[in-house]
């Protein structure tokens, strides 16, 4: 698209499109280069930009691995790649940008772990998306740490094992999607952290009960995505009390027993899919919660 055409020795660094200087020192803090169509590599030498602080190239054509020269931004604070076709691991040395509140790595071809060092190293991060690449290995139990954390995706990669109980520690947590992963075991240990909004933990293997009181514990709740998986029990009728929901997807799991939820103090919810169940008892009465809710 002609975005780098301003790029040359012609003008001052600090006019090129998509770069932006502090204005005490004509130094780049900020790289927005966001729907560009820039392809290629991301060079190493932007690891030289050592008052960096912004990065944003999402939504491009760049693709081989992230380089590791970008550890040396300590000030980084902004590193958003989605949307592009970058591959190799999660770079070691980025453990030393400490003061990254925004790592996003959204759909690429990125594989190898999540490195646990995210939970040491990385202790003012609010959003941390790696979904939709290639990742295997287990959930580190140091993302437990980050008591910052207020959206965490790590849905369709490869990922296995149980989800580990440190993650019922983040307090400020709002949106949590393990989806499509191998995940396994029992129910994550996250329905008591009230500030939850979004939860998806579709397409794994989780096994459990939902919480009786759910709809009390998470009085913020607008979507709850839970199917295709192995849970059990009734579904709870406390989810009557969560009036932001707008979202339930329960199908493909084996709850069991008559749907007692009162539809009719949810006003906002749009979707609901509760099919592939074992619910009701073959009785007349099975499906009155649907008239209950007109």
């Amino acid at each position: 698209m002609g975005i780098t055409s301003s790029w040359n020795n012609s003008i001052n660094v600090c006019q090129w499109t998509g770069v932006t200087c502090s204005q005490r020192h004509p130094r780049v803090i900020q790289l927005y280069l966001r729907n560009q169509s820039v392809g290629g590599f991301l060079s190493p030498y932007v690891g030289n930009l050592s008052f960096l602080r912004f990065i944003n190239l999402a939504s491009n054509n760049l693709h081989g691995e992230i380089p590791n020269e970008l550890g040396r931004l300590s000030r980084l604070k902004v590193l958003v790649l989605d949307f592009n076709s970058f591959s190799g691991t999660i770079p070691s040395n980025l453990s030393h940008c400490s003061n990254l509140i925004n790592f996003s790595v959204r759909r690429n071809n990125l594989t190898g772990e999540i490195p646990a060092y995210i939970g040491y190293y990385w202790l003012k991060l609010e959003n941390l998306n790696v979904a939709e690449n290639q990742l295997t290995g287990q959930l580190p139990p140091s993302i437990g740490n980050i008591s910052t954390l207020q959206q965490l995706g790590v849905g369709e990669n490869k990922l296995y094992g149980i989800i580990p109980e440190s993650l019922g520690q983040l307090r400020d947590l709002n949106f949590l999607s393990v989806a499509e992963n191998n995940f396994s075991g029992m129910l994550p240990p996250i329905f008591n952290i009230s500030s939850l909004e979004q939860i998806s933990l579709l397409t794994n293997r989780f096994e459990g009960r939902l919480p009786l009181n759910i709809g009390f514990n998470l009085p913020k709740l607008k979507i709850l995505i839970v199917g295709q998986n192995n849970l059990t029990g009734s579904i709870p009728q406390s989810f009557s009390n969560a009036s932001n929901l707008v979202i339930l997807n329960l199908s493909g799991n084996h709850f069991s027993g008559k749907v007692g939820i009162d539809f009719s103090s949810l006003p906002n919810i749009t979707r609901l899919n509760l099919g592939q169940n074992n619910l009701g008892s073959g009785s007349i009465g099975d499906l009155d919660f649907i008239m209950m809710s007109i």
